[in-house]
């Protein structure tokens, strides 16, 4: 994930996902039919990383995944989908959370994209770091497996 202010990535956030991740989304690490769930986990975890900070100008979520998307703006989900809807709800109240959801063309969403590739499995589309992240700071991201209050 990557915080963009202005234009300009100014911090970035990444975590290598762990099979205890994956059992808790019934997904398997590198299966593409668990990329949804994977991406609105990012979408959840991006709103612990800096919802806080930015609860007063708010923050746009902007991403390809048209499916994790509609799970944040709609508070819908079915599945390990529902486990991350109800955390984010709850989190949104509890904290006062201000965002607003959007679609980045996958040609445009080049930095979380590549990112996202770095830590990728053996056989998959792993990619380099990305350039233009090397004068972003570097946030701590919360483990996927410690951010339940709402279990």
């Amino acid at each position: 994930m990557v915080l963009v202010i202005e234009g300009r990535p100014v911090e970035y956030g990444m975590t290598e996902w762990l099979p205890e991740d994956a059992a808790m989304l019934s997904t398997t690490i590198g299966a593409p039919d668990g990329q949804t769930s994977w991406e609105f986990a990012v979408i959840l975890l991006g709103l612990i990383t800096w919802g806080a900070e930015h609860r007063v100008t708010g923050l746009a979520v902007l991403g390809d995944n048209t499916a994790a998307l509609a799970g944040a703006l709609n508070m819908k989900g079915r599945g390990p989908l529902m486990l991350i809807t109800r955390e984010l709800a709850w989190r949104r109240v509890r904290f006062a959370w201000k965002f607003a959801v959007g679609h980045l063309p996958s040609e445009h969403n080049h930095h979380a994209d590549a990112l996202s590739r770095v830590c990728a499995p053996q056989g998959a589309d792993k990619k380099q770091f990305p350039e233009q992240l090397l004068r972003a700071k570097r946030r701590s991201v919360p483990l996927l497996r410690d951010v339940w209050a709402c279990e």
